[in-house]
């Protein structure tokens, strides 16, 4: 589903999912339907800034493949830019592989 006119008061934060340089990253539901998403928000000060948060969000909008997390929609609030992704429950891949190279050899199914 698309919601190209999501804004920011729209969302409600759940819970702190990570923290970068220049990004924080959060769970959120979409309060007229509850569905959960990823807000990530990204610094958006600089023209640098700008043009690397910019690039993000094109190469986003060009992942078609199942395997990827699709990009919801962006927008600017403040002095950020929001872009709203979709929420896997089992976390990322980073983690999930992490994980699984804490197991046994035997225990890993391939």
């Amino acid at each position: 589903m698309s919601y190209p006119s999501l804004q920011y008061n729209d969302l409600k934060l759940i819970a702190k999912l990570g923290i970068g340089s220049q990004n924080k990253t959060y769970k959120v539901l979409l309060k007229l339907t509850i569905e959960e998403f990823v807000l990530k928000k990204e610094q958006y000060f600089s023209d640098e800034d700008k043009e690397r948060v910019n690039r993000d969000i094109e190469q986003m909008k060009k992942l078609t493949s199942r395997f990827t997390v699709r990009l919801i929609t962006a927008f600017e609030h403040d002095e950020d830019m929001c872009i709203i992704t979709q929420f896997y429950s089992k976390g990322d891949l980073r983690k999930f592989i992490g994980e699984i190279q804490k197991l046994p050899e035997e225990e890993r199914v391939m």
